[in-house]
């Protein structure tokens, strides 16, 4: 007892010695220097310590900072050491950069740096970061008790339930967007839907399926879904070689959807479903005119037939741009947002922020519905600003106290839908 209360005592006086040593001064900058060079204070630097930095708080200010695609410079020295983020298991660290990342040996974030790879600060090594779409699969391998569902502990049901919760589809429908910038728009910026569609699936070619690539099994519209039926067929008749049980996956944009208890009808093409996600529930889901995206999952069920098991549905912005959207009201600020923007002479884009409503709801500050963004002639941000759109899907008491400088904006605002869309889009532009 006594020998643990003096290992306490010491490491309590040791981080104390280390702070007094050094003042700890850290500031959030882009991970872009050459689109984005300020810096803002990150306040309570002690969240960042080896002891602290699995906490609650210090975990959710580390997800925002990764959102925002930012990382973090410790001014122990000059020029500050740069700190990247990077995920390991449920858990968000820091790494010194090889080069730019060399802290004061009295330093608490000094690491050692080896060669020209990063070392990591909190008890982790460069070949451990993981990232959620390295690998990909959805339905896993029939389990011994025998069942279709997506998950080996559950049974399947014969009646179809909107999922709100964290779903695989989701985010790997927020992972494709983000890695193509679909995500973003600015001035010019146009695509058709077929265009948009092929370039998430040319995506997916980094991320491993069995002993293939994710994109080898993704498809595109009606006469996609009958190759993929045929592509599986074939596959287990050849031997099944990829993740899990047989699947493939299959893509849609389309103005209308007809959604019935059991089915989806788009364009003519009906889609009999087991289970349906979605960000919205389903009544909301229906209040929200089109377009959509879509992205359906077959598999082999027990009786060996390929069917359609999961659909996920996403509202968007329009048939030429594909930001997703959660409310009508949403869609035409937007809208408006955009035609002002292409019709400006000033270089201002605009980011949805994607995240899941797991996501939202583990996390302590809420996350803004987009930012908008301004460079100068030279190509340098000169303002951001963060803007939440009043919706019963995001939380504004928590949206309150998200710090600004954790999303590297000058200005917060929120709008309403008792708003004309013309008046809150002034305020925002």
């Amino acid at each position: 007892m006594i020998d643990r209360r003096y290992c306490l005592i010491a490491n309590v006086v040791y981080f104390c010695i280390l702070l007094i040593g050094v003042r700890m001064h850290i500031t959030v900058s882009s991970s872009d220097k050459n689109v984005d060079s300020e810096h803002h204070t990150f306040e309570q630097p002690s969240l960042l310590l080896k002891n602290r930095i699995k906490s609650p708080e210090a975990q959710s200010k580390l997800k925002i900072l990764r959102l925002s695609d930012s990382v973090l410079n410790c001014h122990c020295v000059s020029p500050p050491a740069t700190m990247y983020l990077r995920k390991r298991g449920d858990y968000i660290f820091m790494v010194n950069h090889y080069e730019h990342g060399q802290h004061l040996k009295n330093c608490p974030l000094y690491s050692d740096i080896k060669g020209c790879r990063e070392a990591v600060n909190r008890d982790i090594s460069p070949e451990s970061e993981e990232s959620d779409f390295n690998t990909f699969i959805y339905h896993r391998a029939f389990p011994s008790t025998g069942t279709d569902s997506t998950n080996p502990k559950s049974t399947s049901t014969r009646t179809p339930s909107v999922r709100h919760g964290e779903s695989k589809l989701e985010r790997l429908y927020y992972h494709l967007l983000t890695d193509t910038l679909s995500n973003w728009h600015f001035s010019g910026k146009s695509m058709s839907a077929e265009q948009h569609l092929f370039k998430l699936k040319s995506s997916a070619n980094k991320i491993l399926f069995g002993s293939s690539t994710l994109d080898k099994y993704i498809f595109i519209g009606p006469t996609g879904l009958r190759y993929a039926f045929s592509k599986l067929y074939r596959k287990i008749g050849a031997g099944w070689k990829g993740p899990g049980r047989p699947q493939a996956f299959c893509m849609f944009i389309t103005n209308t959807i007809e959604l019935k208890e059991h089915s989806l009808v788009i364009d003519d093409t009906c889609l009999s479903f087991t289970r349906l996600v979605s960000p919205l529930a389903k009544s909301a889901l229906k209040e929200v005119e089109g377009p959509y995206f879509v992205l359906a999952t077959l598999c082999q069920m027990h009786s060996e037939r390929i069917k359609l098991h999961t659909v996920y549905i996403q509202p968007i912005v329009s048939l030429t741009n594909q930001v997703p959207i959660t409310s009508s009201f949403e869609r035409r600020v937007f809208t408006a947002l955009i035609s002002k923007i292409d019709n400006g002479s000033k270089r201002y884009s605009i980011q949805k922020i994607l995240t899941t409503q797991m996501q939202r709801n583990t996390s302590d500050y809420s996350t803004p519905s987009f930012i908008l963004q301004l460079k100068n002639n030279h190509g340098k941000v000169i303002y951001r600003s963060m803007v939440q759109i009043d919706d019963s899907i995001y939380n504004l008491d928590r949206f309150s106290r998200s710090p600004i400088s954790l999303w590297r904006v000058n200005h917060s605002m929120t709008i309403s839908p008792d708003e004309p869309v013309d008046i809150a889009t002034e305020k925002i532009l």
